[in-house]
């Protein structure tokens, strides 16, 4: 701890940080009960609800949708919905492009599916847990003012939530295999958890991005041989342009 208040100190930021390894129980934890601006981390829960939805409906995940050059530019971020404008593209498709591209447009699509944010915070409130809330769409969502409840989370809390989804009886085991791979297959956190972690540990992540110089990670870590590692690590700061 007193390292990270020596880092926040230094640039001005604020830090929150869980970890549990599954391992032997040890946790780690600073400002992790605290509030922070999901940004893209929320997909997680945007494509987990999905997962879930999909395993009372074996349809939706091949499910075709279409959508418009609006959807797209109004998106701010579309890499991958932008090549499939003229044909549409799946639900798993779709799922892929938010969690292991960031894909707005795809997340916007896949919000809309389950019938907007009040329903992914739903499906959170469904895994017991009281503190993520998803608001707004995509790019809406990354606005990261200081003390905006709005599309929030804590550290602790998206830890439980990735704990249960990744290795509890939450998903089964399609669902399950499909999330991680996704998350494993992820392009945008190379140098982020990522970085941090041994050569030959395998991690799964998905990273959030925003102003007030917003920069998040959420991931599980598979040390050799062990049990993985869960671990939520968010950052803002109070300079809109930082």
């Amino acid at each position: 701890a007193p390292a990270l208040r020596q880092i926040e100190s230094h640039d001005r930021i604020k830090i929150g940080l869980f970890a549990v390894n599954t391992n032997d129980g040890e946790q780690l934890g600073y400002r992790n009960h605290q509030r922070f601006p999901l940004c893209s981390t929320a997909k997680l829960m945007v494509v987990a609800a999905i997962l879930k939805k999909s395993q009372s409906r074996p349809s939706l995940l091949q499910q075709h949708i279409a959508y418009t050059q609006h959807d797209v530019t109004s998106a701010g971020y579309a890499p991958i919905t932008q090549q499939h404008l003229l044909h549409g593209m799946r639900v798993d498709q779709l799922c892929a492009a938010a969690l292991s591209v960031s894909d707005n447009a795809a997340s916007n699509l896949l919000v809309r599916l389950l019938g907007g944010p009040k329903q992914v915070t739903a499906f959170s409130r469904s895994l017991g847990d009281r503190t993520f809330r998803l608001d707004r769409y995509e790019p809406r969502l990354n606005t990261a003012i200081p003390g905006d409840l709005r599309d929030t989370a804590s550290p602790q809390s998206m830890v439980d939530l990735l704990q249960q989804l990744m290795l509890g009886p939450v998903l089964q085991y399609r669902q399950r295999h499909l999330l991680m791979s996704w998350l494993q297959h992820n392009t945008t956190g190379a140098r982020r958890i990522r970085a941090g972690t041994p050569v030959g540990w395998l991690v799964g992540d998905k990273t959030g991005t925003g102003e007030y110089g917003t920069t998040n990670d959420v991931a599980v870590i598979w040390p050799p041989h062990r049990k993985p590692i869960v671990i939520a690590i968010y950052l803002t700061q109070s300079n809109k342009t930082a």
